[in-house]
């Protein structure tokens, strides 16, 4: 009937909070002279003594606001794209009506810092090195050398 709401489930059990592996896709587009990396075996090498305020800076695949990718397409010859592995924290909400839904734990809220350099950002926590940025849109920034593959770094053109 109009004007009346129709019945919401409610809820019925909040699981206890969990944590499950989670790849966040990170992408950087930046003029680099492949031969000149520092390689290690089958991996180059990138530093962040190269990068802006000592950082290794990054779009991921959490950002919404913009493709991620495209974003970064036009700022160099190169795109890296690099798997990160981090760790998703998240509770379980059961509803009446038998559907769920997930949240950050209320403790994960607790350590994320909005203004700040930050290990977590909508449930994602990041490894040693790594942090959310203070921007707006929480670029993922690194703090020491990474191991890439040559097969993660294309050039731009062929990474449409």
């Amino acid at each position: 009937m109009f004007g009346q709401s129709a019945d919401r489930p409610t809820v019925i059990e909040i699981g206890d909070p969990e944590q499950t592996g989670y790849i966040l896709q990170l992408y950087r587009s930046f003029d680099v002279d492949v031969d000149s990396l520092e390689k290690l075996g089958p991996y180059l090498i990138l530093s962040p003594k190269q990068g802006e305020q000592g950082l290794i800076w990054f779009t991921h695949n959490l950002i919404r606001m913009y493709d991620p990718k495209e974003y970064v397409r036009g700022r160099g010859s190169h795109l890296l794209t690099y798997p990160l592995h981090c760790i998703r924290h998240f509770q379980t909400i059961y509803f009446s009506d038998g559907t769920t839904s997930t949240r950050v734990p209320a403790q994960i809220l607790e350590l994320t810092e909005p203004t700040e350099n930050c290990h977590y950002h909508m449930g994602i926590e990041l490894p040693s090195g790594w942090v959310f940025s203070y921007k707006h849109e929480k670029f993922v920034c690194c703090s020491t050398k990474i191991r890439i593959t040559p097969d993660m770094l294309q050039p731009v053109e062929a990474a449409e």
